[in-house]
């Protein structure tokens, strides 16, 4: 129950006292109180319902069991080579951009500052903010699906604008050429899907995603795969009609098998087995001098926000 009270704290670095170390990274009492500061609602519900002397300890300790997983599992994806790529950040900033503007448009910076701002999961006072949690949370993805085999969606954002093929094919390609060269030469992809697409996707501009790449056609799939990013495509002749693509966005597909999948981090950990492995990783730091403590965290005050009994 407490395990999923608080499940989903993130972390940040912060100079301040450092309680422990794993390998060249430093868990703080700032990143440790941040933490705490995230979910204080969650704890206070808790220690209100919870009844037991210990609590308290009881959070502490849970919070910084999290932190501790995190930076070693951050540490076994910088040294094992499963980072981020610029593919996948490229992957998330439109995925923003998509909420942001309905797909039309890449947000501007004062856009994502106010999205960021107004996100109601990761509190962050900036998008540079939201990024720096996120982009941790991806390397922790990344790694998790290392470790387990996971079989990973190959997901898209892209726009299209899909001209019929009527009585006159001719006359729908000349259509379609001649969207894409005034495209190319600075014309509103979106504001010309409304005026010419027929597919459900005009009314957003054109806008399609994230989509799991498999749901699509064959020669639509290896077309949204392939494209380079920020790309107008020559029209291309679909069932739909010609078709005119351009990829805004892409998560890189590795798909692996014979074992089960687990969508992200948060829910690799949850689970015996993964629980398991990352504490015997934990052991394995301590073991070889990769981790030091410092200071208990059951002996920090808590913040605050953090009402206690």
């Amino acid at each position: 129950v407490l395990l999923s009270v608080l499940a989903g704290c993130g972390a940040t670095n912060l100079q301040s006292a450092t309680i422990a170390r794993v390998g060249n990274t430093n868990i703080t009492e700032a990143q440790f109180m941040t933490n705490l500061e995230r979910v204080a609602q969650r704890i206070n519900d808790f220690l209100a319902q919870s009844g037991s002397p210990d609590a308290e300890n009881q959070v502490r300790q849970i919070i910084f069991d999290n932190i501790l997983k995190e930076e070693v599992g951050l540490n076994e994806a910088r040294t094992q080579g499963y980072g981020i790529t610029t593919e996948e950040i490229e992957y998330f900033e439109s995925t923003i951009d998509a909420s942001i503007t309905g797909g039309r448009e890449v947000a501007t910076f004062a856009q994502r500052d106010m999205w960021a701002k107004n996100n109601d999961q990761i509190p962050a006072e900036s998008f540079t903010d939201y990024q720096a949690v996120v982009r941790r949370q991806m390397a922790l993805d990344n790694y998790a699906q290392h470790v387990f085999d996971t079989d990973v969606a190959p997901l898209a954002v892209y726009r299209q604008i899909v001209i019929p093929l009527d009585s006159d094919p001719n006359a729908s390609k000349i259509q379609a050429d001649d969207l894409v060269r005034q495209i190319r030469t600075g014309a509103n992809f979106a504001d010309l899907a409304q005026q010419f697409s027929v597919d459900a996707s005009a009314a957003k501009g054109g806008a399609v995603g994230p989509i799991d790449v498999r749901s699509l056609s064959p020669e639509l799939s290896t077309i949204v795969q392939t494209l380079s990013l920020n790309t107008i495509s020559d029209p291309i002749a679909l069932t739909e009609g010609w078709t005119i693509i351009e990829v805004r966005g892409r998560r890189p597909y590795d798909p692996k098998s014979g074992k089960a999948a687990f969508a992200a981090w948060g829910d690799l950990i949850q689970t015996p087995e993964g629980d398991a492995y990352i504490n015997q990783k934990i052991a394995e730091y301590k073991a070889e001098g990769e981790l030091q403590y410092y200071i208990d965290p059951v002996t920090i005050p808590l913040p605050a926000s953090i009402k206690q009994p």
